[in-house]
């Protein structure tokens, strides 16, 4: 029976390099055959291709390795310091549109290359792109050490690589409240749900928002995670209104802001209230 190689855990370990060191991006890998066993100390021929753009854009860059499996069935390659095959790798313009990193594998050490996959590398080493981009200005707060990474449809400078939350619509008009603010009573249980749409799956920060207009309230935000797509933010509103009107929050989340506007009563204990 015919086995076909697949991997079933692999890795692009992005790094800040120094300019001086060789250029290449790590990658790792642990084989097995089609039947699950492990290749172990097995010879094996990679062949990284490159694509511009789109998983089936133009070859900038491809290349091929000659290597052997370990006793624990990992590959440990370097892409950029194979056999070139098409391109130049220290010329690749990484700050130019989206890339996309094909891998395939002959299991037996030839030229009979199994398709494993094509993913968009989401991010490349500061130094590559340096490389590349020349003599270039950092945008406002980035810094040496810092990844250029694809997030939303454009490369921006982040922490390891991670993108910042960003939503499409935050929806403070149609915001359901709970639970009833009287001026002079300190709140309780109440809160705001909002609405969001076009999350990008990204993590956020606690967020705690002043009152304004009615002053002595707050507006809190647990730290969490976006969902990918729509979704909803609970804010929970804390303190003691030293008036009655309109007490107005200035939320921002994922690069949208709106303004959730509570209303405060004279008395907790609204109008037609039955004891």
């Amino acid at each position: 029976m015919k086995h076909f190689p697949l991997i079933i855990f692999c890795a692009f370990i992005l790094v800040n390099m120094k300019a001086q060191s060789p250029q290449g991006i790590p990658y790792q890998s642990v084989i097995r055959n089609g039947s699950g066993n492990l290749l172990i100390n097995q010879s094996v021929q990679v062949r990284f291709t490159i694509h511009d753009s789109t998983m089936s854009g133009n070859i900038v860059y491809q290349e091929t390795h000659a290597s052997n499996t370990s006793a624990a069935a990992m590959l440990i390659l370097t892409i950029g310091q194979g056999t070139p095959v098409i391109g130049n790798f220290s010329t690749i313009n990484w700050g130019n549109g989206a890339k996309f990193m094909q891998v395939e594998l002959d299991a037996a050490g030839g030229s009979n290359y199994t398709d494993l996959g094509t993913q968009q590398m989401m991010s490349v080493p500061y130094a590559l792109y340096a490389k590349t981009a020349g003599s270039i200005s950092l945008p406002p707060g980035a810094s040496q050490g810092q990844v250029l990474t694809y997030c939303d449809g454009n490369y921006i400078w982040t922490n390891g690589g991670i993108c910042p939350a960003s939503v499409a619509t935050f929806d403070c008009a149609g915001a359901t409240n709970t639970g009833v603010l009287a001026a002079n009573y300190p709140a309780n249980g109440v809160s705001s749900s909002i609405s969001y749409t076009g999350g990008n799956g990204s993590g956020y920060s606690e967020q705690i928002v002043a009152s304004t207009g009615v002053n002595g309230l707050s507006a809190t935000l647990a730290a969490g995670t976006l969902n990918n797509g729509s979704g909803i933010l609970i804010y929970s509103i804390t303190g003691t209104p030293n008036s009655n009107g309109i007490a107005s929050f200035f939320l921002n989340i994922g690069g949208q802001n709106c303004s959730l506007n509570l209303t405060v009563n004279s008395s907790p204990y609204p109008i037609g209230s039955v004891f």
